[in-house]
């Protein structure tokens, strides 16, 4: 089995979301995520692919009627699940410590985005070791006092792997807390 898919295994979340259709300034249709207290917003042509109690799993096309609930992805399509912090680990930092078990040959990788609100935000990135055909990033953050977790997934040979980063950087940056 993936480590993603491993991790997303653990990951069962004891909070319920919100979906919500917002328009951009070029009038865009985007789509905001809302969990246990966060919101993000996902770049413009992603959309709801599935939603449970533990995640909502959004993907850069549009699933077709035909498509088993539990398959995702392909050529030239990346999906990303948010969650907020499983009700089995205590903070972040026991979350990302169970991600580095999970996925011991992950590349881990420490940046630090700087929000839309002016502040630097710490996020560890647990990254596919190259090679497989399939590949993922694990952005692990914390929005207020809510960790959180985006996990990216696509096919390594993928030619907009650029774009499928950036726009995870993007919802990072956007993030914030909602009442």
């Amino acid at each position: 089995m993936k480590p993603s898919i491993l991790l997303g295994l653990f990951c069962a979340v004891a909070a319920s979301s919100l979906l919500e259709a917002q328009s951009g300034p070029e009038e865009t249709h985007r789509v905001s995520l809302s969990r246990a207290g966060v919101r993000v917003i996902c770049p413009a042509g992603w959309n709801v692919l599935n939603e449970s109690a533990r995640e909502t799993i959004v993907g850069n096309y549009v699933r077709s009627p035909d498509t088993p609930q539990n398959v995702f992805g392909g050529p030239g399509k990346a999906y990303l699940s948010f969650q907020t912090l499983p009700i089995y680990y205590k903070d972040l930092a026991e979350w990302i410590f169970a991600g580095r078990r999970l996925a011991p040959e992950a590349i881990e990788r420490k940046l630090s985005i700087r929000t839309k609100a002016g502040a630097n935000e710490p996020v560890t990135r647990l990254g596919s070791p190259p090679g497989g055909r399939h590949a993922y990033a694990s952005y692990f953050f914390q929005v207020g006092s809510t960790p959180v977790l985006l996990e990216l997934n696509y096919n390594s040979g993928d030619p907009h792997v650029e774009e499928y980063e950036s726009a995870v950087l993007g919802m990072i940056e956007g993030a914030q807390t909602v009442k």
